[in-house]
């Protein structure tokens, strides 16, 4: 699952695809898979079912989302400033495909948005790895662009894969430190209140254990009454 916030038809949308492959030669595959036991089509009302435990229910056209994804995948990375630094703007060869792993057949599938190349199912599970390449190819030649390469790559990499990680201001961080150093422990407490009415204490502790602010709260104590 990859997940973006993009732009569709100027609009800003949610994207969601099932599964992107990125390859140096072969470059970027969005794939939407869809289970169901029965897939079927209705061309005249352009609508779409899969039949499964729970019976048939309409779904959205599965060729349809991974196109959008696609799309919606290629304006974000050529818009990002990644792939303008590293990949220098090269144009993305990208292409899609529908997946159906519970079908053992889908060539009743076929049509003018959906032909037999970009189109799979659970036969293909065996040998995923040749039908991946299979129709990158077919987009590849299509497109009849270069390869991403290793740049792009590592443009792709900067984008959806680098570790980030955000850090506590240091100001707030000092503040935080401060706020925990004037409080006063439960065993500086039990000290303080050890000192009771006594005129002479001997209190030893390394450098930062609270001698001062002990001194300081008795003090504050004394004054009080």
């Amino acid at each position: 699952s990859l997940t973006w916030i993009g732009k569709r038809k100027g609009d800003v949308s949610d994207f969601e695809a099932d599964l992107v492959i990125f390859h140096p030669d072969c470059g970027v595959l969005t794939i939407e898979v869809k289970g169901g036991s029965k897939i079927s089509k209705d061309p005249k009302k352009r609508l779409w079912y899969s039949t499964n435990r729970k019976g048939c229910h309409e779904i959205t056209n599965p060729f349809f989302q991974a196109k959008e994804n696609k799309y919606g995948l290629r304006d974000y990375i050529r818009n990002s400033e990644h792939w303008q630094t590293k990949a220098k703007g090269r144009f993305l060869s990208d292409g899609h495909a529908v997946l159906f792993p519970d079908i053992s057949d889908a060539t009743s599938l076929d049509g003018p948005d959906s032909p037999g190349v970009i189109t799979g199912c659970g036969q293909e599970i065996g040998s995923l790895k040749a039908w991946v390449r299979k129709v990158m190819d077919f987009w590849r030649k299509e497109n009849a662009s270069k390869p991403i390469g290793e740049e792009g790559m590592e443009a792709i990499k900067a984008i959806f894969a680098e570790g980030k990680q955000a850090r506590l201001l240091l100001s707030q961080k000092l503040e935080d430190e401060e706020d925990e150093r004037v409080n006063l422990t439960k065993e500086q407490s039990s000290i303080l209140q050890f000192l009771g009415c006594r005129r002479r204490v001997a209190i030893r502790g390394g450098a930062g254990t609270g001698k001062t602010l002990i001194a300081f709260q008795k003090a504050r104590q004394l004054a009080a009454s």
